[in-house]
């Protein structure tokens, strides 16, 4: 009774050729944190900057904010930097799994680029509603690619 239950494989070579040992890691090490861990951090980022792109750009904060000796610009800038170091920290692990810097360069710039648009949108629309709409959009995009 061959290929029944319970039975161990033929140890032909046969069986090595068409079965290789499969490797030690569990996701692949071309590309695995920009199309597994990068998608996951930015969903994170995603949901996190539109909800606080919302309550800085809020009407009745913005107001409040134009009252203070510190520029909108700043805040703004500050924001932006503070996202992109966010998604800094998230990249180390795959940063040192990897050996190289490519994850950081891949987070910071993703990372910089999402705050940017969260905080640009919910400047135009003083909401955080239109923010996580079109970043869950374009995070959808991102994560097809």
């Amino acid at each position: 009774m061959r290929g029944g239950a319970g039975r161990d494989p033929p140890t032909d070579a046969s069986w090595e050729d068409r079965h290789p040992p499969a490797d030690n890691h569990p996701f692949p090490q071309d590309g695995a944190y920009r199309h597994i861990g990068s998608p996951a951090a930015l969903l994170l980022l995603v949901f996190a900057l539109s909800a606080q792109a919302g309550r800085n750009e809020g009407r009745g904060l913005a107001a409040l904010a134009a009252t203070t000796p510190t520029s909108m610009f700043y805040r703004r800038a500050a924001f932006v930097v503070a996202g992109a170091i966010w998604s800094l920290l998230m990249a180390v692990p795959a940063t040192l799994r990897a050996g190289s810097s490519e994850p950081l360069l891949l987070a910071g710039g993703v990372g910089a680029s999402m705050a940017f648009l969260a905080m640009a949108i919910a400047a135009f629309t003083g909401s955080a509603f239109a923010p996580r709409m079109l970043l869950l959009v374009g995070w959808y995009a991102y994560f097809a690619t």
